[in-house]
């Protein structure tokens, strides 16, 4: 008898299984065929609703096109409740069926549909499932397993663009650690009743969430939307899945509807606001720039003119070159274009893109580059063109031609150069955009002859390509953006950080630890105070390391809201602060004001200025929240607040002040599971204004009185009083330096018999003191 292995037959009855059976489409919902204006015929019709939180504003219809019927949602205003800041949150309730019942979708693989969108979505498209598996506050809360559509594909789009979402690539939130009663996803699939659509938004803003000082939690970046969405297919599901209950009345088309037209698709908003239509003619450049406040800007060896007639502005440039003794890459010609002639800065964060028409003589060899010129830079960042940009580029658009070419830059695309690593205080492309005051155009030359750039031979570095040009530019748009908000700051910074008389609290120049006020730099944290084991018995495990180099204060923080196994809510904090003097007065302070850079700093971590009042609890200390941005930061007295809590209401006694302190806290004080960050950050011109420097003066005089003092014996010198004090030098009777070293209370020295002068500077007066060596 012959044998037959099972394997085998099993296997060749599946493959005829299959090769017989013929396979089912996927299980499309709704083809939306009949037209519904509002929310209230969408619900009706299609069980389509919408949520929002109640500062923003939402509706759905659908309506029937040519080229397939779809679903639109419509988020007029996206806007955070002023009680939390991560609560912008609208999206699209779409029923598997109009009778919401559920179903079991065991065996789906995939959701796909089709979508198009008419502002970018500046987080994520969210995709998930209403299921009873989850509980009501899991389904509040966006407690679920989602799918994402994320960047690049969130662009404004006109035409449809296809996603597809794995049901095994769908996950619950990173912010969320889920409880023991979390549903699989299995579970999920077996009872679900729609489908969820969310477009989110990022927040950039600082601010308070829930009376929490935080960063990055008040103000969605996107702040309207609309989302058009069609052919909804539920991947591996060969046709519509069981029903858990009786089927759906059919519902019939309503006769009375009227069925109107259908809004244009979403596209780039062309509406946006026009710089100027360059109405008055401007014959050169200085008329340019008193008419329109428009610059023409080029290297030394270059030139560069700029004027208006027309209906448009010209750059002119008949000499495009490399410095010949400096750097290859130097040839540089544009046009600075601020957005208002007077150069104020104002708020465009709602811009969706960049529109312009241009004509140039001669070809463009790399690129026409465009910049937003913005206060959120650093100087530095600015000259060196460490900015966000975007360009024209492509051998068409570049070519030489009098017809004129329409260019539209997406907000989206704005980045930072390739050649360059963003420092961790590079500030965020939205917060550039919340304070513009220029567009910087700037048609750019490559290079291909060799040469020597730096003293060194390389190739092609030197020798521009294009080495004259002539380009016109008109019609530039800010597209969303209605009109330019002016950024104006409150009265009361107007005076505050500004005047001669700003007394140098540090510039760190020395780069010692004692400042110019008679104190001295320190840094601490919740495990050494100020304040630790104070109020709420804030006592956490964070170290702090402080380091002054000449021209900064840096500190770098480990922070740690537990001590063992016990986690701290008000714990996770760290500082540097500055001691001042006994007796120093700063009646009349007006401003504080420094730079501050945050080398990395992570997310859960907020900085604040601290002022500590002598014979007022370090628990009590006043502060104020302060950004972490390259630029100058200017702190007033007034926005000093108590800490919440304390009770304490008056204001800041400016004779009785102890120290300035600069400090780094989590500040999440709910979440037991984070505990831990890093804070390195530095300080740079920490300057006061208002205060009387000539009463300063006097107290420091009477400090360097009171305390310092020389001695000298058994081969060292000991000093007393060293605040304020940084270089030493030792000279003899004849004027000579015998010893130059940094201020220390016990500096070993080996002097020969005789007088000598000791002499130093405090917070610019000099001091000399005298002292005899007996013997050696």
């Amino acid at each position: 008898m012959r044998k037959y292995d099972t394997g085998r037959l099993l296997l060749a009855s599946l493959a005829l299984t299959f090769f017989v059976t013929k396979a089912r489409a996927d299980w499309l919902m709704p083809g939306y065929a009949i037209a519904a204006s509002d929310s209230a015929q969408s619900n009706r019709i299609y069980g389509i609703r919408t949520v929002g939180n109640a500062a923003s504003a939402t509706n759905v219809s659908v309506w029937p096109d040519s080229a397939g019927n779809f679903v639109r949602f419509n988020a007029s205003k996206i806007a955070s409740d002023s009680t939390e800041g991560y609560s912008a949150d609208v999206g699209l309730i779409h029923p598997l069926k109009p009778d919401a019942k559920e179903r079991n979708l065991t065996g789906l693989h995939a959701i796909r549909f089709e979508y198009r969108l008419s502002a970018p979505v500046t987080e994520a498209l969210t995709v998930s499932f209403g299921s009873s598996a989850y509980t009501p506050r899991m389904m509040q809360f966006g407690e679920v397993h989602e799918g994402y559509v994320e960047k690049p594909a969130l662009s404004v789009v006109s035409t449809w663009q296809t996603a597809e979402l794995l049901v095994l690539d769908m996950y619950t939130p990173t912010w969320w650690i889920a409880s023991a009663d979390f549903p699989e996803i299995e579970s999920v699939l077996r009872n679900v009743h729609s489908l969820r659509f969310r477009p989110r938004s990022t927040y950039d803003l600082d601010g308070a969430s829930n009376g929490i000082v935080c960063s990055k939690c008040v103000g969605p970046t996107m702040t309207r939307q609309i989302l058009d969405i069609r052919k909804v297919e539920l991947v591996g599901l060969p046709g519509e899945p069981p029903l858990s209950g009786l089927e759906p009345e059919t519902i019939e088309p309503n006769d009375t509807l009227v069925v109107v037209d259908p809004p244009p698709p979403p596209g780039p908003d062309t509406s946006g606001y026009l710089l100027s239509d360059y109405a008055l003619p401007a014959t050169d450049s200085a008329k340019t720039n008193s008419l329109y406040g428009i610059q023409s800007a080029a290297n030394p060896a270059s030139q560069a003119t700029s004027t208006v007639f027309g209906g448009f502005v010209r750059l002119q440039a008949p000499v495009i070159a490399s410095e010949p003794k400096s750097q290859g890459y130097s040839a540089y010609v544009g046009l600075i274009h601020p957005i208002f002639p007077d150069w104020h800065s104002v708020d465009v964060s709602g811009l969706t893109s960049l529109s312009f028409e241009f004509r140039n003589t001669d070809k463009i060899t790399d690129r026409l580059l465009v910049a937003f010129g913005s206060s959120a830079y650093s100087t530095q960042q600015q000259y060196a063109g460490t900015i966000y940009q975007n360009d024209v580029s492509g051998v068409a658009k570049l070519a030489p031609s009098t017809i004129w070419k329409s260019v539209q830059l997406d907000a989206m695309d704005f980045y930072a150069p390739s050649w360059w690593d963003a420092p961790a205080d590079f500030p965020t492309f939205d917060s550039v955009l919340r304070s513009v005051h220029s567009l910087q155009i700037v048609p750019q030359t490559t290079y291909l002859l060799q040469g020597v750039q730096g003293d060194r031979g390389c190739t092609k570095c030197v020798g521009p390509t294009m080495t004259q040009q002539t380009l016109d530019i008109r019609n530039i748009r800010l597209n969303g953006v209605a009109f330019p908000t002016a950024v104006v700051r409150p009265d009361s910074l107007k005076d505050s950080c500004s005047g001669s008389n700003a007394i140098v609290l540090d510039d760190f120049l020395d780069g010692n630890r004692q400042n110019r006020l008679g104190g001295s730099w320190v840094s601490y944290s919740d495990s050494t105070g100020p304040g630790a084991g104070q109020g709420e018995q804030v006592i956490g495990s964070s170290s702090a390391a402080l380091s002054v180099v000449r021209g900064s204060a840096s500190l770098d923080a480990a922070l740690d809201k537990k001590v063992g196994d016990v986690w701290h809510s008000g714990a996770g904090w760290a500082g540097l602060a500055a001691s001042l003097g006994e007796g120093i007065d700063l009646d009349g302070l007006t401003g504080i004001q420094f730079q501050i850079h945050a080398q990395a700093l992570s997310s859960r971590v907020g900085l604040s200025l601290k002022v500590f009042e002598k014979g007022v609890p370090e628990a009590e200390a006043l502060s104020v929240a302060v950004k972490s941005g390259a630029t100058s930061v200017c702190v007033t007295p007034e926005s000093l607040k108590p800490p919440q809590g304390s009770g304490r209401s008056h204001r800041l006694d400016l004779s009785n002040i102890e120290k300035f302190a600069w400090e780094a806290k989590i500040h999440d004080k709910t979440h037991p599971f984070i505990d831990t960050a890093r804070a390195a950050f530095s300080i740079r011109n920490v300057r006061l204004f208002g205060a009387d420097p000539v009463r300063v003066s006097q107290s420091l005089r009477h400090l360097g009185r009171q305390t310092f003092s020389v001695h000298y014996g058994d081969g060292a010198l000991q000093l007393e009083g060293l605040e304020g004090i940084g270089q030493v030098e030792i000279r003899n009777l004849q004027g000579k330096t015998v010893a130059s070293f940094a201020a220390a209370s016990r500096v070993p020295l080996a002097l020969a018999k005789g007088t000598y002068v000791l002499s130093a500077r405090r917070n610019g007066a000099s001091l000399t003191k005298s002292f005899a060596v007996m013997g050696r």
